[in-house]
């Protein structure tokens, strides 16, 4: 059971980091998100010609896992970058899930809240970034061993999650 008035909360840090990091790229400055992007659209053809071991690894493969949905399914910058925001959203609330059962007091619950909330946690992980990943990998694998460990398809979840992460 997670409080509406956090839910509300965390939602609110997330669209403000959201929305400043979107409105600092449109007033020119350089984004990661935005280079990730355009990578993922315009310069699709540079990393499929160039196709080697770096491509696995760092914004390029970033740049390949986006391209379905950036390509046919044609999903502009702001959509996806709105995307992977409530993909950080829902990380975060899988996290402070987890934080809050292991919580043994009221303080350490304030504390779990507190970790959630933090901004430098909320900003890299509301928009295009590999930090939002590896924290959402990171995040599932935390809730499924807490809550879903005796469950039917648990090896396969753990296996997928490795995987996201490694890669």
């Amino acid at each position: 059971q997670i409080n509406k008035k956090f839910v509300f909360i965390l939602l609110s840090i997330k669209t403000f980091f959201f929305l400043a990091i979107f409105i600092y790229g449109k007033i020119g400055n350089s984004v990661d998100s935005k280079s990730i992007y355009d990578m993922s659209t315009i310069f699709f053809d540079t990393i499929y010609k160039n196709f080697s071991y770096r491509t696995f690894f760092g914004s390029d493969f970033l740049s390949l896992i986006i391209s379905p949905i950036t390509n046919f399914g044609k999903l502009r910058y702001f959509n996806t970058s709105l995307l992977f925001m409530l993909l950080g959203f829902y990380a975060s609330l899988l996290f402070y899930v987890v934080l809050r059962k292991n919580s043994q007091n009221r303080y350490q619950e304030i504390l779990s809240a507190i970790i959630v909330l933090y901004p430098t946690l909320n900003l890299y992980t509301s928009y295009i970034t590999k930090d939002l990943l590896i924290f959402f990998f990171l995040a599932y694998l935390l809730f499924i061993i807490n809550f879903e460990i005796k469950q039917k398809y648990f090896n396969y979840k753990l296996l997928f999650i490795a995987i996201g992460i490694l890669l």
